[in-house]
């Protein structure tokens, strides 16, 4: 499947964008997106939240769902405008309880998603 967003140069789909980073530590990803965002606004479209999500499963045999636990869970969406009136949005979800790593991830997305200064570096990370 592609994506309107890909291109060429990217190192990954648009759909492994997140999972990669989430490999890279997470103070790199911060401090990226940290820079990034230096010189633009970040507006957020929804209130980036955490919490617990069921882990639901299929036993089997017999086929019934049963909840295997929970896992910490963030997300976030947001969109960045440049000086020059630039925009891009990007989002991340993440099994992970800290709200800036999603946050940082969604910026690493958007600036990913529209080639925005920057998108080398993150495209680097990938």
């Amino acid at each position: 499947m592609t994506y309107a967003t890909d291109h060429p140069d990217a190192a990954a789909p648009r759909r492994q964008w997140v999972r990669a980073l989430t490999v890279i530590p997470s103070r790199e990803v911060l401090a990226l997106a940290n820079k990034l965002t230096a010189d633009c606004e970040v507006k957020h479209h929804a209130i980036p939240q955490s919490g617990l999500m069921l882990m639901r499963m299929t036993e089997s045999v017999v086929g019934e769902d049963y909840y295997l636990g929970e896992l910490p869970v963030s997300s976030a969406s947001v969109e960045l405008r440049l000086p020059d009136g630039t925009t891009g949005h990007g989002a991340a979800q993440v099994t992970d309880d800290r709200q800036e790593l999603a946050v940082a991830l969604a910026v690493c997305d958007a600036v990913m998603a529209k080639k925005l200064e920057g998108w080398r570096e993150v495209n680097e990370l990938i």
